[in-house]
């Protein structure tokens, strides 16, 4: 992906880059997330949360942004779904495509696989 293109889409607005995210992980199939030590959420401004992308190029910039991300872990949508489903508490959040100031929107995991599935309705 060129730097341009990459650029207007972090520059998107919160709303914007999750409806980005909704529609890219829909059509391809794959989610990126950035975990912290031993597989476990990330502290972002004292919220525990898991930072989640759309493509691996943006995990790439926005992990030097985070003070303890550790590593990026893609994986299969399905794979992600059931295993966002077994998050049945409010605890667990997602911090769904930041953008370089850590900016975005927080779904809990039942809203955010709910978005997942009805768009995946669409490319069936």
């Amino acid at each position: 992906m060129n730097s341009k293109k990459i650029e207007n889409i972090l520059s998107l607005n919160n709303k914007e880059r999750y409806d980005y995210l909704i529609r890219k992980v829909s059509d391809f199939e794959q989610i990126y997330l950035i975990l912290g030590s031993l597989n476990q959420m990330t502290d972002i401004n004292g919220q525990e949360c898991f930072p989640v992308f759309p493509e691996k190029e943006f995990a790439e910039i926005i992990i030097s942004h985070i003070p303890n991300g550790k590593k990026i872990k893609k994986y299969d949508l399905n794979e992600f779904i059931q295993w966002i489903s077994k998050f049945n508490s409010n605890e667990y959040k997602f911090l769904v495509f930041p953008d370089e100031n850590i900016n975005a929107l927080i779904k809990s995991p039942l809203e955010f696989k709910n978005d997942l599935i009805e768009e995946c309705k669409q490319y069936e």
